[in-house]
């Protein structure tokens, strides 16, 4: 599926991460910041996952605006994905108040957490994909059965997202569908040797799926497919 990445790049981590999008044959509109460098993420597997992110640039209002004049560009009809946290210098509603600059009939997922989410799902995105641990934290209960998870996902739907994606890691994932309907579906068996960007990956999955027309239950299958491999 034809992709453009969006947002912003700094120092040479930036120039590196551009370069190599590209090399890929992806297709770049980023935004250079003037003031640090694109953070470097640290992945340590030793028994169990860490995490050692980095900080990333600072964003100058004129920067934000920058890509707020790019959101007013996006045709009807495409889809822009919201993903990961937002940068400590910029407010918690930064993903809403970009949804606002876009277009109507503009699709839009949200993958984030927290408050970010929450001022998020007043736009009404089309998707939003959380992950278990991201739906204990935004509700403050413990999703440990089945009908948690399904209850929490009405909850989020309730607020205004479409479609609901939990991936729930080994356990698979769930979709409540903008009808109402839930779907559950399996993992496939095997050896995790590096769960990094499984979350991302279930998203893209997802989202060629549902580009191509199929329905809800082949796009979960496919969303599971892709962030498992």
């Amino acid at each position: 599926i034809e992709t453009t990445a969006l947002g912003f790049i700094s120092g040479f981590t930036g120039q590196a991460l551009e370069q190599g999008l590209q090399e890929m044959g992806l297709s770049t509109r980023f935004i250079p910041a003037s003031e640090g460098m694109t953070r470097i993420n640290v992945k340590i597997h030793a028994g169990q996952e860490t995490e050692i992110n980095g900080i990333g640039p600072q964003i100058l209002p004129c920067e934000l605006q920058q890509l707020m004049t790019q959101f007013g560009t996006i045709e009807a009809g495409d889809t822009v994905v919201f993903s990961g946290s937002i940068p400590k210098c910029l407010a918690s509603d930064t993903y809403g108040k970009l949804m606002d600059c876009l277009p109507p009939q503009v699709r839009t997922v949200v993958d984030a957490t927290g408050e970010a989410l929450r001022c998020a799902l007043s736009r009404k995105p089309y998707l939003v994909k959380p992950n278990l641990p991201e739906l204990e934290d935004f509700f403050g209960i413990p999703m440990d059965t089945k009908e948690k998870v399904e209850f929490a996902a009405r909850k989020m739907q309730e607020m205004g997202a479409k479609n609901v994606l939990v991936s729930m890691a080994a356990q698979g994932a769930m979709l409540l569908d903008e009808y109402g309907c839930t779907h559950w579906a399996k993992a496939p068996k095997g050896e995790v040797v590096n769960s990094v960007g499984a979350g991302d990956s279930m998203v893209a999955g997802f989202l060629a799926s549902v580009s191509r027309g199929q329905d809800a239950a082949s796009a979960l299958r496919m969303g599971i497919a892709a962030g498992s491999a």
